[in-house]
């Protein structure tokens, strides 16, 4: 009973799996435990395989994004999407309208960005996110002043996730850079063009 207080009073909570799970034949239950809790799984080094090495609540998933190993961060994300986890749920969103950005379906992640803000308003750290990979999907269909603007959003109000604002800062300065560069060569023909044609 104390188990199960402290795990329901947890902010948190972690699973550490040890090798009695697998002698008590109890992997399925875990996993369960862990997909309604939507805490992440570490298991010892005996106890490997207790929880499916592709299991987005597995610890170390997110390493597959690091590792840049997108099969398996794909299935990971859409593994925990088809739980509704509702303690992952917008971390999930947030990763398949990531990989239509990588597979430059620009507009369908903007849609899947547009759903994850609607699903999960309070959950402010991937809608900044969903924000700023939706002004990068507009940088990339040439539409500058959206990505801008939204840019600009981010930086206003989003203030306090110091590394997503930073990010903004550093793309909104280089696309006003690129911004500027193409309005001085379109002012530069159209000199061009009155001279000739003076």
């Amino acid at each position: 009973e104390n188990a199960v207080a402290m795990i329901k009073a947890a902010d948190r909570p972690v699973l550490l799996v040890g090798l009695g799970t697998l002698w008590d034949y109890a992997c399925s239950a875990m996993v369960a435990l862990a997909e309604y809790l939507g805490a992440p799984v570490l298991t010892t080094s005996k106890c490997k395989g207790a929880m499916p090495e592709d299991h987005l609540l597995r610890a170390g998933y997110r390493s597959a994004i690091s590792l840049e190993n997108d099969d398996l961060a794909r299935t990971s994300y859409e593994n925990v999407a088809a739980t509704n986890s509702i303690s992952y749920g917008a971390e999930a969103n947030y990763f398949a309208a990531f990989f239509k950005h990588k597979d430059n379906a620009f507009n369908e992640s903007n849609e899947l960005i547009q759903q994850l803000i609607q699903q999960h308003p309070s959950n402010r750290t991937f809608a900044a996110k969903g924000l700023l990979l939706m002004a990068k999907n507009y940088y990339a269909l040439n539409d500058a002043f959206q990505a801008t603007y939204i840019l600009e959003n981010i930086i206003k109000n989003f203030s306090s996730f110091d590394v997503l604002t930073k990010e903004a800062v550093q793309l909104l300065d280089m696309y006003q850079r690129e911004l500027s560069k193409s309005n001085a060569s379109i002012e530069l023909q159209q000199d061009k063009t009155k001279k000739n044609e003076n």
